[in-house]
């Protein structure tokens, strides 16, 4: 009897068990999958970004990431990383493309954010108005209604249906936003574009670029 007893304690117990590890085993190898495939990415970049003569910094710039402190996107989540930077001088200033990547939620609702974001930045873009442009969800519809900020163009309704539009200075944003470009943005609903003075950003939310595409 006593040896029953012990048998059927030790089957609890490996009920218990036996779940805990197979967990902690599934995780260690989504861990492990991320990883490799991140290092995958980081190597084809490397080749991609040679063989066009830029400069590859896999581990991103410290002071980039400072500087592009006061934009939203760098202050959503926790846990904010810069990485796989592409830096090339132009006649009109330097530009950054990278992946940034961030967490939201807890637990259960825990998700990883990645894009690729190209940062443009140049003493012409002095006078840039500090501005957020993003797709307008239904719930950013919701907020307008009840006085959210949301610049919107009369004459322009394609843009102003697709876009939530931002801005410390309402008349400088509208001057910023000539036709030209409402066109081009609203022939690209699916674009995030963030200004400040002496910079700007612009991203696909929660989409990276194929190493091929750079």
């Amino acid at each position: 009897m006593q040896m029953i007893i012990q048998l059927l304690a030790a089957d609890e117990l490996l009920a218990v068990v036996v779940p805990f590890v197979m967990v902690i085993v599934i995780v260690v190898v989504i861990l492990y999958v991320v990883v490799v495939r991140e290092k995958k990415r980081t190597r084809r970049l490397e080749v991609t970004v040679a063989e066009m003569g830029l400069e590859f910094q896999p581990l991103g710039d410290p002071q980039l990431l400072t500087r592009l402190g006061g934009f939203p996107l760098m202050n959503v989540g926790r846990w904010q990383e810069l990485k796989n930077l592409v830096v090339g001088d132009t006649s009109q200033g330097q530009l950054a493309l990278f992946d940034f990547r961030y967490i939201t939620g807890h637990g259960k609702h825990q998700k990883t954010r990645r894009q690729t974001v190209i940062a443009m930045e140049a003493a012409e873009l002095g006078q840039l108005p500090a501005f957020n442009m993003r797709p307008e969800g239904f719930w950013d519809k919701v907020g307008g209604a009840f006085g959210m900020q949301d610049v919107d163009f009369d004459e322009h309704e394609d843009f102003s249906s697709k876009f939530l539009l931002k801005g410390e200075d309402e008349v400088a944003v509208r001057a910023l936003m000539d036709r030209e470009l409402l066109d081009f943005f609203a022939d690209r609903p699916d674009l995030c574009c963030e200004g400040r003075p002496g910079m700007f950003l612009y991203y696909r939310r929660y989409k990276r670029v194929a190493p091929e595409a750079h």
